[in-house]
């Protein structure tokens, strides 16, 4: 970045071949690893140049969020309709952030309990067994899909909650159908 970017080094206030290995320390005592810009209060310390520890972390991250921003930009899209490819995607997060959880590296561990929280409570298990967290309208997008169909979405909710979320869905989905015919 210094060679790239003069202001890199200025912000840093290093100099050539200097690496500063100072944290920064918040007043509960817990380290910081992000350089702060002047004026947030609440944070001490030096700015120091980041680490190769610091990059390797930073392209976890890029690599983590990623998969939200193409998430994001597949159902913002306006040309087509995009309501049969969201539980492809959540189920994809879903996955990856379990994956994630098993992970050795244990920042990127950490994070992902943190996302798992978060997401269910979103997508995850509704507290009431007769309701669903998310529309059912929207699994049936998914199950008249002629790629995808029912049995897509039994897997995908056995896999991800259970047999017996996959079984209730199932029955769900069927049952609206059953109340259009």
């Amino acid at each position: 970045m210094a060679e790239e970017d003069t202001s890199f080094k200025i912000f840093f206030n290093a100099k050539d071949g200097e690496e500063e290995h100072t944290r920064f320390t918040l007043r509960g005592g817990n380290e910081v690893c992000e350089a702060r810009q002047g004026g947030q209060s609440g944070v001490t310390g030096v700015r120091r140049l980041p680490t190769k520890l610091d990059w390797k972390n930073c392209r976890l991250f890029v690599q983590f969020l990623k998969l939200f921003y193409d998430a994001t930009k597949r159902f913002s899209a306006s040309l087509f309709v995009t309501s049969n490819c969201f539980f492809d995607e959540v189920y994809s997060i879903e996955t990856f952030i379990t994956h994630l959880i098993t992970s050795k590296d244990p920042l990127m561990c950490n994070m992902a309990k943190r996302m798992k929280i978060k997401f269910d409570k979103y997508w995850g298990e509704p507290e009431d067994e007769e309701e669903d967290v998310i529309n059912p309208l929207l699994y049936v997008a998914v199950a008249l899909d002629p790629q995808l169909k029912l049995r897509w979405v039994k897997f995908a909710v056995t896999e991800s909650k259970g047999k017996v979320a996959g079984e209730r869905m199932e029955k769900n989905v069927t049952g609206i159908f059953e109340e259009v015919v």
